[in-house]
Order: C-alpha cells, then sequence, then structure tokens
C-alpha cells in the first residue's frame, strides 16, 4: 500500500486548497498558521457487536479491516476485557477476531470490539512540501481565463483526464477542441506566487495518537517553496552492467522534463518523480555515462510519517520587494511514498 496523506486544519477537519494570503506590505510577512499532515487518519468504532457466543464459533469478523498499527483494541466477551494473545488473536488486515482454545464466547455471550482502523496505508518515508497554483472551471466555452499570468503550466485536466489540446496566450487557455460545457477543468500552474516562494513552511511537531514513538523532526527556521528549477546534463553515475536504479540530485520532479542519456544516446527509463529515482530496463554497460535534464520543483522535506500519526506544519505567507502581484495565492501540496 501507499501513504494516504490528508490536510487537517488545527481543529482536525479536512481542508483543500488551503494556503492563500491577502495583500502584505513589500516585505511583509503573515502570522503563521499550523496545520496537520496526516497519513492515514483513524476512525474510532467503539463497542461494536460482533456477534454472539454458541460456544463452538471461534472467529469474529470487525466491520472494518486495516487497523493502525500499534493501536489499541479491546475485545470484550460478556462485558469482560479479554487478552490478546490469552484470550484471542487478531489479524489487524482483515479485522477477524479469533479465540483460543478454551476461550470461545458461550451461548448467548455478547462479543464486542473497540479498535480503531484506517486505509491500511504504508508509512510516509518521503515527505515533501510544495506549492502550485490549482485553478478549477466549468466550461461554458473553447477558453478559460486565469488568474494570473502563468510563467509555466504543469498540468490541465478537463473531467480528470490530462490534455494538451490548448494553447496559451497571456492568462487566456484556449482548448481545441473546446470542452462540452458543464465539464470539469483544472489548470495547475506557477506564476509570480510560486516563482517567488511566497508560502514559507516548517515542520513544528508531531501527533502520535498511539504512541508509536514518532520522532519531532521540528524545524527551526521557515524555507519558501513553490517554483521550479531547472538542472541541465547531471552527472547521475556510470553504468556497472549491473544496476539499473539510480537517483536523480533533486526529487519532485516536473513530469514530462525528464531527458535521461547514457553516454550521449537519450534512453527510456522509468520515473519515481517524488523520490526522483530513476529505473532502467536493461543495466547500462560497463563505464558508461549517464546524465539527466529535468526540471523539479522547490520543495521542503519534513519526516517521515506512521500510519495513524501525523506531523504539524507551520504556515505563512510572505511578500518579497520584487513582488508586482497585489495578491500572492499559492496551494499547499504534500507528495509522499
Amino acid at each position: 500500500m501507499i501513504p494516504k496523506i490528508d490536510i487537517y486544519n488545527a481543529a482536525g477537519s479536512a481542508v483543500q486548497d488551503l494556503a492563500s494570503f491577502g495583500s502584505r506590505p513589500l516585505g511583509g510577512t503573515s502570522n503563521p498558521i499550523e496545520v496537520q499532515i496526516w497519513n492515514d487518519k483513524s476512525t474510532t468504532v467503539t463497542n461494536e457487536a460482533v456477534g454472539t457466543g454458541d460456544g463452538v464459533t471461534d472467529a469474529f469478523s470487525l466491520a472494518n479491516g486495516n487497523l493502525i498499527p500499534g493501536s489499541p483494541c479491546v475485545v470484550k466477551v460478556a462485558g469482560t476485557t479479554k487478552t490478546e494473545t490469552t484470550h484471542y488473536s487478531l489479524d489487524r488486515v482483515t479485522g477477524i477476531v479469533t479465540f483460543t482454545p478454551g476461550n470461545i464466547p458461550t451461548a448467548g455471550q455478547a462479543v464486542t470490539v473497540s479498535y480503531h482502523y484506517g486505509a491500511g496505508a504504508a508509512t510516509a518515508a518521503s515527505v515533501y512540501l510544495l506549492a502550485r497554483r490549482r485553478q478549477t472551471f466549468v466550461a461554458s466555452g473553447a477558453s478559460v481565463t486565469l488568474a494570473a499570468t502563468p510563467s509555466r503550466i504543469y498540468e490541465v485536466q478537463i473531467n480528470s483526464a490530462v490534455t494538451t489540446d490548448y494553447t496559451l496566450t497571456d492568462k487566456v487557455v484556449t482548448f481545441d477542441p473546446a470542452p462540452t460545457p458543464g465539464d470539469a477543468i483544472l489548470v495547475i500552474y506557477e506564476d509570480e506566487s510560486c516563482n517567488l516562494q511566497m508560502l514559507q513552511v516548517k515542520s513544528s511537531g508531531v501527533v502520535d495518537p498511539f504512541t508509536v514513538g514518532l520522532s519531532d523532526d521540528a524545524q527551526g527556521s521557515y524555507l519558501g517553496i513553490g517554483g521550479s528549477a531547472e538542472v541541465t546534463d547531471e552527472s547521475v553515475g556510470v553504468g556497472d552492467d549491473a544496476t539499473t536504479v539510480f537517483s536523480l540530485l533533486f526529487p519532485c520532479v516536473v513530469e514530462g522534463t525528464l531527458v535521461v542519456k547514457v553516454d550521449d544516446v537519450e534512453t527510456e527509463v522509468t520515473l519515481d518523480p517524488v523520490t526522483g529515482e530513476i529505473e532502467f530496463a536493461t543495466a547500462p554497460a560497463d563505464e558508461a555515462v549517464i546524465t539527466a535534464s529535468y526540471r523539479y520543483y522547490r520543495v521542503r522535506q519534513i519526516g517521515a510519517i506512521n500510519p495513524g500519526c501525523a506531523r504539524l506544519v507551520q504556515l505563512r505567507g510572505h511578500a518579497p520587494t520584487t513582488a508586482t502581484l497585489s495578491r500572492g495565492e499559492a496551494h499547499l501540496e504534500v507528495w509522499a511514498v
């Protein structure tokens, strides 16, 4: 399973398109806000009735599987709490409680279970914060007008499908053919807000509800995120006739920009855009020189996040003295594997 990352505000409510800050004096910085970056935030179930004993049945199924690793599970028979491994075993993936011989619930005894479950996500080992501009539209013609002139469009979607059938003139995106009226359009791009890194972030604490031991990587200073940068002919490594996996210097690669060459010959690879890891179908020959050119998002990495846990992140808006827009806006995103 992959991590399941969601952003919540300080009150614990899920949020989207979060980071929008109003006009600031040039050189000014807003007060920070704090959000929670959760990996597979759990749902709590209390005293779920899973069945009634008959003296024979030993296995009882919960309504949900994927119990959060490390979270408590309380199994009761006729109101008496039982002990895991002594009285029963628990399959946290399937959500099946199996009683051991001699501890099978007798006829008429009610079995209840309290537990915490999620989606079964894995630990988010590599977590990055980035900022891009995202605008949504409902199609009513052949074009849409963005809030600011983009310096780069990263992706355009119509009804969640990526399309390249458009042209850009100033702030106007024109489609050919025109989308059907009512279609959902998403444009992801960068403008001055992103390029000048007007959104600043830092990790500021953890939420570890089940005490799994999530270490606090609180960062001492804010770092601007947003925009992208270009790398040309980065030296990735030298072939040895055996190694197929290599790592780029920078993570969070802008998809569609990567060109990998082996001894100056362009070669196809599989890219993990989050980690910047590339994989060849066949290992490059011994002493073959591997280079890569690509764009990458300017991001900030925070610590790993276990399932059922969160890291706290502080955000603030900043208006550089070089800013020209009256309003800076960017949308916080989290990329994780």
